[in-house]
């Protein structure tokens, strides 16, 4: 018998099998690797997390929080403020200064106190007066914002004026920067919207700007005009700083009405003037202080506003106080009255109590705002004041005199308002 003979015998059952038994060997072999790695992976797991809770030691259980019930509202109490004798230091830091006195004895609390005081104290004649002095070379202006140079040639057939701004020596900036990147403006002081503007001279206190400008102006007008100059230190993320301007009468030069030819200037040099602050009192406000020792309680009362009209559109229809209390230059809270309409003379006849130790009276300022509204929303503030021990004002201060000389008595007081 030939082995295809032996071959075709075989029966189709015999050829399956032979088949299928490698297939069902392999995957058995699959799924117990399988099995094996998840269960190796699940003891792993658990016995990183039976280590971890052997590590960790066992939290105390901690009481629960008391649920806010709805029948009991909320309290808005000025916080009390600890008062120490005179003779200790202002509190170097407050956990410190709270170990010290609440964990020492008194007698031991001074000592502490003392000791920290000397260590802080430094003997005048230690220093060295060299590094305290001003730097004389930095700047020869009066002002220390430097100086400016430029000329002045009025044509007066064409009835035109030149201003030659030459260049700038010596700028020094209130800016954080070391080295100034100034340019100029320059414009008539009669001209609200002509105004030029030279080019940025990147890191230099003395720019060469070497720049002409020409104005029409009418001879008539001559007498009056000035030139105004100022000088802006750029920086190109944040806003320019000024650092000093100049406004220069043509009569000084010789350019005025009576002229009959062309008038030309020597080169003219001036020193650069810092922008004065100028301080507007928008109002008044007619403020009452009283003090209770016995309740502990402080009143002040806004009885009445003067509002100054302006000249700029004010968009706002009722006014408002806004009576904000800091203590140690910390802003506690703050109340408003009801709004009024507005007119140059607003009564408001509203009080506010402040709960108040006698010994805290020294750590509290209020600051006291007159703000406009617009019946869409818009608020402006038109001006403050301020009363207590460190405001800036003489008449906050004043006031505040009067009511601690004179207890459990009304004073009452105007108070101009500055924006």
């Amino acid at each position: 018998m030939t082995d295809n003979e032996a071959l075709s015998e075989l029966s189709p059952q015999t050829l399956s099998l032979s088949v299928l038994l490698p297939i069902i060997v392999a995957s058995a072999l699959l799924a117990s690797a399988f099995l094996f790695f998840f269960c190796r992976c699940i003891a792993l797991r658990r016995r990183k997390a039976r280590q971890l809770a052997e590590m960790t030691p066992a939290a105390s259980k901690t009481r629960s929080m008391s649920v806010i019930r709805a029948d009991q509202p909320i309290q808005f109490v000025v916080p009390t403020i600890p008062v120490y004798s005179e003779t200790a230091e202002d509190s170097f830091s407050e956990s410190e200064s709270s170990v010290n006195r609440y964990s020492l004895s008194e007698g031991e609390d001074h000592l502490r106190r003392k000791s920290i005081i000397d260590r802080l104290y430094i003997d005048p004649t230690e220093l060295e007066q060299a590094l305290y002095k001003a730097d004389p070379g930095r700047g020869s202006s009066d002002t220390g914002t430097g100086r400016i140079s430029f000329s002045l040639h009025y044509n007066i057939l064409c009835q035109q004026l030149y201003v030659r701004l030459n260049s700038a020596m010596d700028l020094t900036s209130n800016n954080s920067k070391h080295v100034t990147s100034p340019f100029a403006k320059v414009a008539l002081t009669s001209e609200k919207s002509l105004k030029f503007v030279t080019k940025v001279h990147k890191k230099t206190a003395n720019p060469v700007f070497d720049e002409s400008f020409v104005f029409n102006v009418t001879v008539e007008r001559l007498v009056n005009e000035a030139v105004k100059i100022t000088i802006w230190d750029y920086d190109r993320f944040s806003r320019k700083v000024l650092i000093g301007q100049i406004i220069y009468p043509l009569i000084n030069s010789g350019i005025d009405s009576e002229i009959s030819e062309d008038v030309k200037t020597n080169d003219i040099l001036c020193d650069l003037q810092p922008k004065a602050q100028r301080v507007h009192h928008n109002g008044e406000l007619l403020l009452t202080l009283s003090y209770n020792p016995g309740t502990a309680v402080l009143t002040l009362g806004v009885l009445k506003a003067r509002i100054i009209p302006t000249e700029d559109k004010e968009r706002g229809t009722a006014v408002y106080v806004k009576v904000s209390l800091y203590v140690r230059n910390k802003l506690v809270r703050t109340k408003k009255t009801c709004s009024k309409k507005k007119t140059p003379d607003v009564e408001f006849s509203d009080s506010f109590n402040i709960q108040l130790p006698q010994s805290a009276l020294s750590a509290v300022d209020i600051v006291v705002s007159l703000c406009d509204k617009a019946a869409f929303g818009g608020k402006r503030v038109i001006g403050r004041t301020q009363v207590g021990t460190h405001c800036l004002t003489d008449h906050g201060i004043q006031h505040w005199q009067d009511m601690l000389s004179s207890p459990k008595s009304t004073s009452a007081q105007w108070h101009k308002l500055k924006v």
